[in-house]
C-alpha cells in the first residue's frame, strides 16, 4: 500500500505470523532528520537511535519447502535473532516468520553451515 504525504511517499507493508503482525515503512523523497521531526511533531518517541544491523541470510535446501523461504541471523543491537521466513504465493503481504533469540551470532551461523545451508546474502 502506498500512502502519499505532502513531504514524502510512505510505503507501508506488513508481515503476519502466528504470533504477531510486523509493520514496516519506507520513506522516499525525505531525509531522515525531516522524517524524525514529522514524527516528533505528531507525538511519537524514538525508542532506539540508529545502529548498524549485521545480518546473514542462508538459503534453505530446495527440497525443504515448496514455498520460497530462508533463514536469517541478525544482530539487532540489543539481541541476536534467528528467523525462519517463508514468502507465500501472495508476495510481501503473505510472509510468515518464526523468530528466536540466540546468544552468539558467529556460532549460530557456524551451526547452520554444518547443515549445508549456504550464505546467500550478507
Amino acid at each position: 500500500m502506498l500512502v502519499e504525504h505532502s513531504l514524502a511517499n510512505i510505503e507501508l507493508c506488513y508481515y503476519s505470523s502466528p504470533i504477531f503482525i510486523e509493520y514496516e515503512a519506507t520513506f522516499t523523497g525525505i531525509g531522515k532528520d525531516e522524517a524524525r521531526r514529522l514524527f516528533t511533531d505528531k507525538g511519537t518517541v524514538l525508542l532506539r537511535s540508529e545502529f548498524l544491523q549485521k545480518r546473514i541470510v542462508l538459503d534453505l535446501p530446495k527440497k525443504h519447502t515448496k514455498e520460497k523461504g530462508f533463514l536469517r541471523v541478525r544482530d539487532e543491537g540489543d539481541k541476536i535473532t534467528l528467523t525462519h521466513k517463508i514468502v507465500g504465493t501472495g508476495g510481501i503481504t503473505d510472509q510468515r516468520e518464526t523468530c528466536i533469540v540466540v546468544n552468539d551470532f558467529d556460532n549460530t551461523v557456524d551451526l547452520l553451515n554444518t547443515y549445508w545451508l549456504h550464505i546467500s546474502f550478507i
